[in-house]
C-alpha cells in the first residue's frame, strides 16, 4: 500500500497498485470507464422535462407528442 512513487523498486510488484494496474481485467474497466463518461455525456444532451413541466404525462407520452412535434396540456413545442 501507499502512493506507487514512494514505493521502493524491488517493492513496487507487490503493490496492491502495481497488482491492480497489471491485472487482466484492468483494462477492461478502463473501457467501461471511458463507455460510462462517454454515455453520461450523450445522456446530458438531452433535456429531461422536470416535474412542473411533465404535468402527469408518462415518459412515453411526452416522447409521442415530442415526436408528433406537439404540445400538450399547455406545453407548447420551441420551434
Amino acid at each position: 500500500m501507499g502512493h506507487p512513487t514512494r514505493i521502493d523498486e524491488n517493492l513496487i510488484q507487490h503493490s496492491l497498485y502495481y497488482i491492480v494496474e497489471n491485472h487482466p481485467d484492468y483494462k477492461k474497466i478502463d473501457e467501461l470507464r471511458d463507455k460510462a463518461i462517454k454515455l453520461s455525456e450523450e445522456r446530458d444532451k438531452y433535456i429531461k422535462p422536470t416535474p412542473q413541466f411533465r404535468r402527469g404525462l408518462t415518459d412515453e407520452q411526452i416522447e409521442k407528442y415530442a415526436l408528433k412535434e406537439r404540445g400538450t396540456r399547455g406545453i407548447f413545442p420551441e420551434t
